[in-house]
């Protein structure tokens, strides 16, 4: 690592900017099986997680865990995405913040301060269904953003029904026998 912090131009003409350009960001994702953790107790703290490396050392910096004991195969599909977001900062005036974000198979958007590893936006612990297989131990909650949205749907009800299914009603049917008609997680965006 350079012993001079690097230079960099902003609005407001150059500054000095602590030396964390190099650092790695990536996403681990379980190293087992996803949908059978009996074999594996606990949250599995550097599984499905997004975590910060220094490059030169290869120490870690942060991580923040996405999915905790994943069981349902969540872990996430994509690399995270390193960009420039602009923030109201303390004193009401925009900031430029470097962040990293990733993207889940769930449609949820999980953003953190580059440097920090703090989220930037808000991130709940949700309870979740417990209903496992035997043996099976599923965490009682799990992290889901506040905001962004998601980019998906976090729910199937009869109003996403095909009105012209041509077997729309035995789909209701299944819908309505269905234990899990309603989301794994309750919020409201």
């Amino acid at each position: 690592m350079p012993a001079e912090p690097r230079q960099y131009k902003s609005l407001d003409g150059y500054g000095y900017r602590p030396q964390r350009w190099d650092s790695l960001c990536t996403n681990r994702i379980s190293g087992s099986r996803l949908f059978y953790g009996c074999n594996r107790k606990g949250n599995n703290l550097y599984a499905n997680c997004l975590l910060a490396l220094d490059a030169a050392t290869g120490k870690k910096l942060w991580h923040y865990q996405l999915v905790h004991h994943d069981i349902w195969d969540r872990d996430p599909p994509a690399p995270p995405n390193l960009m420039t977001i602009t923030r109201k900062g303390p004193d009401g005036r925009p900031i430029k913040v470097d962040v990293v974000a990733l993207v889940t198979k769930q449609g949820f958007t999980f953003v953190f301060d580059r440097v920090t590893g703090k989220p930037v936006f808000p991130i709940k612990e949700v309870v979740f269904l417990q209903e496992v297989v035997r043996g099976e131990k599923a965490r009682p909650t799990q992290p889901i953003p506040q905001w962004p949205a998601p980019l998906v749907r976090q729910a199937f009800t009869e109003k996403e029904l095909n009105p012209f299914a041509a077997d729309r009603n035995s789909l209701l049917n299944i819908l309505k026998k269905s234990k899990y008609r309603i989301p794994m997680y309750s919020i409201n965006w």
